[in-house]
């Protein structure tokens, strides 16, 4: 089924729409990655109008409400999603002087981090914070940039003595992977942008074998909301010159933090262990040895 974008349905219902309406449909048009995760009331005050006047644009367009309207958008902008084409608009902004590369990524940056402290529902990430300490094994998925974070996110778990595992592999090699899923594990799933095929079947193996999940996403949260526990929403790169990983990290930094902070005695038993098997490794002095030895 061909998806009915929100310019298409401006066109098609524009005849039926007071000033106050327009400015909130041009209000979800210029940032609809912002409509993802703005309430009615800071739509309205985006658009100089009323709640009730959101409501009413957003019934105009043909959703049902904002969770519709979420979803909708949420899989326009997953299923258009071009590296490329953010990669050539973050050209665009340095062309012209290379040197404000770095204070470019930066600002962009902090911009990224300000908009997920908001996007961010704290009552979610407590409770995902909770759900993780408890888990027997956490289980970190996820693909290409996502991937390197799942490891990541394994490596710094294990190190707090959390039995976790990162499982990057797509297709059969998947299969092998959720295959063991138990009832007491947790699904860490780290899908940013993309739906792909394997988030289906990642979620409906967890689901069916009983254990509970967490996303970590920037579009796809109202789209998957049901078939998950607990959705972090970080807010969305779009234009920016920085990718999604900033704020991956950021809030896989938290959550390693507060997993940590709920069992300090497993996170200090387990570095005073890893720091004394490092001392094994340590040595006075370096033994040199010629090259031509090595070949």
């Amino acid at each position: 089924m061909t998806m009915v974008s929100l310019e298409q349905r401006l066109e098609v219902h524009r005849g039926r729409m007071t000033p106050a309406v327009l400015r909130v449909v041009q209000v979800l048009l210029n940032n609809p990655e912002r409509s993802l995760v703005a309430t009615a009331a800071e739509i309205a005050e985006s658009a100089r109008t009323s709640d009730a006047t959101v409501v009413r644009a957003v019934q105009i367009l043909g959703y049902s409400g904002l969770p519709e309207l979420r979803r909708s958008v949420s899989e326009q902008l997953s299923a258009r999603y071009d590296p490329r084409e953010t990669l050539d608009q973050s050209f665009a902004r340095v062309r012209d002087d290379p040197r404000s590369v770095l204070d470019t990524v930066i600002d962009d940056a902090m911009i990224l981090l300000a908009e997920t402290r908001r996007t961010i529902d704290h009552g979610d990430f407590m409770e995902s914070v909770e759900l993780l300490t408890g888990a027997s094994r956490i289980v970190i998925v996820g693909w290409g940039s996502a991937g390197a974070a799942a490891q990541y996110v394994s490596l710094a778990l294990s190190r707090m003595g959390c039995p976790a595992v990162a499982e990057t592999q797509s297709g059969f090699l998947l299969s092998d992977a959720l295959a063991s899923l138990k009832q007491d594990d947790v699904v860490l799933l780290l899908a940013p942008l993309l739906h792909v095929h394997e988030i289906d079947v990642t979620l409906d193996t967890a689901n069916s074998a009983g254990a509970k999940s967490v996303l970590v996403t920037a579009l796809l949260g109202e789209k998957l909301r049901d078939r998950v526990t607990h959705v972090l929403t970080m807010a969305s790169p779009g234009q920016s010159a920085v990718g999604e990983f900033v704020a991956q990290v950021a809030i896989l930094d938290a959550l390693i933090l507060g997993i940590a902070s709920n069992q300090p005695d497993r996170a200090r038993d387990s570095w005073n262990r890893i720091n004394a098997l490092r001392k094994d490794f340590a040595t006075s002095a370096f033994v040199k040895t010629p090259l031509g030895d090595l070949l």
